[in-house]
């Protein structure tokens, strides 16, 4: 899982390259703009799957086939899909699907992102794991572990988040 912070398209990349990889994504709007986006997101060997029950069994699929998935845990997802949890403090929409796959496919779950370096020079990529009990949770306490890593990771450097998404 890697959220909306420092360059995920970078860490994108950088889990295909080092794994083979299916990747949930929202298309864009623009025919144009998505088909470029798409193509990068592809460029080493990612399969995309669009956020919907089709791409879930694709996930699944995937997990079958010994692949590394990814999810971006700050997606909001659509009415009755989530739990409700807090970020911050905040109540937010918060995504099961993350526990739901990890639970039934007793698969480990990993966080990455990568972190802008000052002066373009370079990124730091910062990866880990959830903790074991993860799994033991119910799915409102998963989402509450869940969003205490994403602001552990958001605060390692908070002007990288992406504040203005959903």
């Amino acid at each position: 899982m890697t959220p909306h912070h420092g360059s995920w398209e970078l860490t994108g990349l950088f889990a295909a390259s080092k794994i083979k990889t299916c990747v949930m994504y929202k298309p864009l709007r623009s025919k144009i703009l998505n088909d470029f986006v798409l193509s990068g997101r592809k460029s080493k060997g990612t399969t995309l799957v669009e956020t919907d029950n089709a791409g879930v069994k694709e996930l699944l699929k995937a997990l079958k086939n010994n692949s590394g998935i990814g999810i971006l845990p700050d997606h909001t997802p659509k009415i009755n899909q989530g739990v409700m949890s807090n970020i911050y403090n905040v109540p937010v929409n918060t995504t099961a699907l993350i526990h739901k796959l990890a639970r039934k496919n007793k698969i480990p779950v990993v966080y990455i992102f990568s972190e802008r370096l000052p002066h373009g020079k370079g990124f730091d990529i910062h990866i880990g794991t959830v903790e074991r009990i993860f799994y033991e949770l119910d799915e409102v306490k998963a989402a509450d572990l869940l969003n205490k890593i994403l602001e552990t990771l958001i605060n390692k450097n908070i002007s990288q988040y992406l504040w203005a998404y959903e």
